[in-house]
């Protein structure tokens, strides 16, 4: 029945009013759940087609979705990398790699270009995130990339409507990523991946010098610092320290309390000479990433500032660069 609506509506014309029908039709059919994945495929298919503003089809389609992976796909309650691949994949417009819109540079994974289309991708992935046991790091990072790709255009699924200046992190954006990298660790909280990491430092030096909002550095930071902290195998703390209220990170004092917190510790005053070694290949990446775009933006200062007064051991080539910005 969904593949055949999908295939008699024109696309955009499927009304608030129509879509509440077929959510309750849909309902109906699937009351013991979406079990067999051409029909999870035939629903995906057919949201490309339904509005914006269809409050009960996003209720019906988000839930469906999400338990058809998280309950009747094994391995149940985990989202594995073969399950983030064919979502992005269904979720895909067809016709974004056409766009000229700026292509992800960092992301190994055959999903790093995948770009959704409708409004309800969004919601979809932080269920599927946030219901999750275990979270493949390919979907929080595709996840990041569809803010991304709003942030760089102004404009797309993500932007509902609201008022929003292309290459600029606003509040909402900063919620947003703050809330796809608290996800993202699923119920174990590992730390920031690579994948992550790379998405948003793509995100920073795409707005470089723009009026972002100045949460966005401070998350920015973090992330990274987590991410290097745990490819460095260092304790790197709960995802959950992301989403904490901090001081300003250009105040150094405040900074380097800051920066242990991000990481899980609540030291005293008197601890505060803990130092540590940044390994090789975390080492190797992160000064291809600071150095990639030739500018130095407050964010990228104060890792380097960090760097310089926190890290007792680095390779040459990141020691080199943190001394020329210091």
């Amino acid at each position: 029945m969904i593949g055949e609506l999908s295939r008699r509506a024109g696309r955009g014309s499927v009304g608030a009013v129509a879509a509440a029908d077929v959510a309750y039709l849909s309902a109906a059919m699937f009351s013991g759940g979406v079990t067999d994945p051409r029909d999870a495929c035939d629903l995906i298919a057919f949201d490309r087609l339904v509005v914006a503003g269809a409050h009960d089809w996003a209720v019906f389609f988000v839930d469906a979705i999400a338990a058809h992976l998280l309950e009747h796909t094994a391995p149940a309650e985990m989202v594995t990398s073969e399950k983030a691949e064919w979502l992005a994949e269904q979720l895909a417009d067809p016709q974004a790699q056409n766009r000229n819109v700026d292509k992800p540079r960092s992301e190994a994974s055959s999903i790093a270009g995948c770009m959704a289309e409708s409004p309800r991708a969004l919601p979809l992935l932080l269920r599927l995130m946030e219901g999750a046991r275990s979270v493949a790091p390919a979907l929080p990072a595709f996840a990041l990339r569809q803010v991304l790709a709003a942030i760089i255009t102004g404009e797309g699924p993500l932007s509902n409507g609201r008022i929003h200046f292309s290459r600029v992190v606003d509040t909402h954006d900063v919620a947003l990523l703050r809330r796809v990298l608290t996800a993202g660790g699923g119920g174990e909280g590992r730390a920031v991946s690579r994948q992550e990491a790379d998405v948003l430092f793509d995100i920073h030096d795409a707005t470089c010098g723009a009026a972002n909002d100045p949460a966005f550095e401070t998350l920015f930071v973090r992330a990274v610092v987590q991410h290097v902290r745990s490819a460095s195998r260092l304790h790197a703390g709960s995802r959950a320290s992301l989403s904490m209220p901090s001081a300003d990170t250009r105040n150094g004092a405040h900074m380097a309390l800051d920066m242990l917190a991000l990481a899980g510790y609540r030291p005293e005053l008197d601890s505060l000479v803990e130092t540590v070694a940044v390994a090789d290949e975390p080492a190797a990446w992160l000064t291809e990433r600071l150095s990639r775009e030739g500018r130095t933006s407050p964010a990228c200062a104060a890792l380097v500032r960090l760097l310089a007064d926190r890290a007792a051991a680095m390779p040459a080539s990141l020691r080199a660069l943190v001394d020329r910005a210091a």
